[in-house]
């Protein structure tokens, strides 16, 4: 039999505070920027389940996960849901060139100490999969398992280092970080363009690469 909640397509949309879903917020820094946290506000154990975010992304990505979950009774343990540096309420202040993997990776790990955890079950949405994945081959004494939605993995590496040679590899991906870029470089005029473009209805459509059934994600 199936449960009517999952035989629904994305029943549940984005919550943006914290405390509707019982978590609170921790922020740390380093030369590279800030990573914030929602988690949970006492911690009865040393091993979290760390929620990694793809490009684009915050937090925010995983709470209708969180809701599904606790509307069927599973048990995510202590959960950390991270804004990565550059996203969400985190920053990112460095230099271009200090702007590693390892650099943001380390800062994860400087997260999951500052909140008292020292063994870690990651689960990463495309760009939040390869942190995932390189953090598990940096520290494997602390990360007990991975898990990739839509890992990124080499063809996106490949796209991004050549987008013209690999383009046919990744259409959607390439095309979509290309106006990313845009908007970063405008400053804040790009979040007023991303609403004007939500306003007249445009917004879903452009990002449609990124669900496999877009018409029917929440609005939020």
């Amino acid at each position: 039999m199936i449960t009517p909640l999952l035989d629904k397509y994305s029943p549940h949309g984005l919550v943006t505070d914290p405390a509707v879903v019982g978590l609170v917020t921790t922020t740390v820094t380093s030369p590279l920027g800030s990573c914030v946290a929602r988690h949970m506000p006492r911690r009865t154990s040393t091993r979290a389940t760390i929620f990694l975010h793809g490009a684009a992304g915050s937090w925010t990505t995983w709470t209708p996960l969180l809701q599904t979950a606790r509307e069927l009774g599973i048990d995510l343990g202590h959960i950390v849901l991270l804004d990565l540096p550059g996203w969400g309420d985190a920053t990112l202040t460095s230099d271009r060139a200090d702007r590693t993997v390892l650099a943001v990776c380390t800062l994860v790990k400087d997260m999951a100490e500052e909140l008292g955890y020292t063994e870690w079950d990651l689960v990463g949405h495309s760009l939040g999969g390869f942190i995932a994945l390189h953090m598990a081959s940096i520290w494997p004494q602390s990360v007990l398992s991975v898990g990739l939605v839509s890992g990124t993995t080499f063809s996106t590496i490949r796209s991004v280092e050549h987008p013209v040679r690999s383009f046919s590899e990744l259409p959607g991906f390439t095309m979509l970080w290309r106006v990313m870029q845009f908007l970063a470089a405008i400053g804040p005029a790009g979040p007023a363009l991303v609403r004007g473009f939500d306003a007249i209805g445009l917004l879903r459509p452009a990002t449609f690469p990124l669900f496999r059934h877009w018409t029917k994600v929440p609005r939020s």
